[in-house]
């Protein structure tokens, strides 16, 4: 019996020394944030275990972060606790005017916006012209020959501030600011297609979608010198107020093909020109112009069946976008989206204050924190990393839970985090929100411990002098979240 209990007792001390060996979950935490990196960063960490919401480990947790693209995880919980996951939006093909026994609608043809972040080629096996091709050709296929009147650009549904005022004046021609309307196109941008030729040549630029909504001043050269090409490189923008597409530079003349996608100046007139050409090689002429709504409509139930198209998409798909790509632009579509549905017109303002309304049912103290977009691109948004927890806390016990858990990036499987924890014992165990401003690195969401485990996690970094040594120590966390047996 004693030797029986000595046995007992070196087993036990033989675990335990293993076990310290390894470290317990605190203290690798501790160990990740001791290293030289993090102690020149602000750093801010909690974790909870779920669902009852033990707080496991805290550090700076109750203070204020500038959030990055955590934001995203308010925007997409506020919009599934607001419009539910069965929530779709719903594009609109009308006839304001009668169509005659000739096939011409004497009047004008409406297309109504309802939000959708969708109207692309994102869905379509990338065919940017896949949706207004297809209209076009429906109502060709209806008997529609003319349009007496104008083809106008319901984007009422949303205010026509199309930009956060916080924004970066000098970024808003980048893909990661564009416009946010109530009727919007190829996610707000149109695609730049950047060739070399000759030396000595203009270089080939074209545009997708090609149309006359767009003016390009082409001055990029092609040339066989590397190291002049490399200095002056290409310079692409897109002056503000215009749709006038600036290309210039030095392109080395062995380089690839590239895409680069520029924000369009009032993306209501986008949609509704490519509309238009689109309806014109179906055979189809639009007598009047392409126009703005003057005055925000009612929603129209009733028209001729003939001119009456409805396009739907879903909410869960575009906050799939939005969190696993981290994609903005779907981000504060939704945002504008939830505040139309609570508050009757979508703006940044309504989009925000239906936010603010969710967190309070979150928990989380009016007040104490700054939302100032949907999807994180302002510096001026502050968030901690107790008030995330407790969002993710919530979202994880919430009816639409799982829509929320599985809108987020798997380590190793999804693209923001495609290229993180990605080896067999750690990939898909992690799905979190990314995000990175300059100075900034942040990632919150949920660990799947390999003992049975659920913890939700906050990792929120600022004043970082190096994203890379950042995201190092993150990961270095995440794996101590995955690997550690929680008491």
């Amino acid at each position: 019996m004693k030797r029986l209990t000595v046995l007992c007792v070196l087993a036990s001390l033989l675990v335990t020394a293993a076990t310290a060996a390894r470290g317990d979950l605190r203290t690798r935490i501790d160990a990740a944030l001791a290293g030289a990196d993090a102690k020149r960063m602000t750093v801010g960490v909690r974790v909870l275990e779920l669902p009852a919401g033990k707080v496991l480990y805290s550090v700076r947790a109750g203070e204020l972060f500038i959030p990055a693209s955590n934001v995203k995880i308010i925007t997409a919980a506020s919009a599934l606790h607001h419009l539910t996951p069965e929530f779709t939006f719903r594009t609109l093909i009308w006839a304001d005017g009668t169509l005659d026994k000739n096939g011409t609608l004497r009047g004008d043809l409406v297309i109504q916006g309802d939000g959708d972040p969708n109207i692309s080629g994102r869905f379509h096996d990338g065919d940017i012209l896949h949706l207004p091709r297809t209209w076009a050709k429906i109502l060709h296929t209806r008997g529609i020959r003319h349009v007496t009147g104008d083809l106008v650009a319901d984007d009422t549904i949303f205010d026509r501030q199309y930009t956060c005022p916080t924004w970066p004046t000098s970024q808003l021609h980048r893909w990661y600011a564009a416009p946010v309307a109530g009727l919007s196109y190829n996610d707000g941008c149109v695609d730049v297609i950047i060739s070399p030729t000759r030396s000595g040549q203009p270089a080939r630029v074209t545009l997708e979608p090609n149309t006359r909504y767009f003016q390009l001043s082409n001055d990029l050269i092609t040339t066989s010198d590397f190291a002049l090409a490399k200095k002056e490189g290409i310079y692409l923008s897109r002056p503000l107020g215009t749709n006038r597409i600036i290309v210039r530079g030095k392109l080395y003349h062995k380089a690839a093909s590239r895409r680069y996608y520029v924000t369009v100046h009032e993306p209501p007139l986008y949609l509704a020109t490519v509309l238009a050409e689109q309806m014109s090689q179906a055979g189809i002429t639009v007598r009047g112009r392409v126009r703005l709504a003057a005055k925000r409509r009612k929603r129209v139930a009733h028209t001729d069946a003939r001119v009456h198209i409805i396009h739907s998409s879903s909410l869960v798909d575009s906050i799939n976008v939005a969190n696993k790509r981290s994609q903005s632009f779907y981000a504060e579509q939704i945002l504008k989206r939830t505040g139309a549905a609570c508050f009757g017109r979508g703006t940044f303002e309504t989009g925000i204050k239906s936010a603010r309304a969710f967190l309070v049912a979150a928990g989380v103290r009016a007040g104490s924190y700054v939302l100032a977009d949907g999807g994180g691109l302002s510096r001026a948004s502050r968030l901690s990393p107790q008030q995330l927890t407790d969002v993710l806390k919530h979202a994880y016990k919430a009816s639409w839970g799982r829509e929320f858990v599985n809108s987020l990036s798997r380590s190793g499987i999804d693209k923001s985090m495609r290229k993180r924890l990605a080896t067999a014992e750690y990939r898909g165990k992690i799905a979190a929100k990314t995000g990175t401003l300059n100075g900034v690195v942040t990632l919150s969401g949920y660990a799947f411990n390999r003992h049975g485990k659920v913890l939700a996690f906050s990792v929120l970094v600022n004043r970082s002098h190096s994203n890379w040594a950042a995201r190092r120590f993150t990961d270095e966390i995440c794996r101590a979240l995955i690997d550690e047996r929680i008491p």
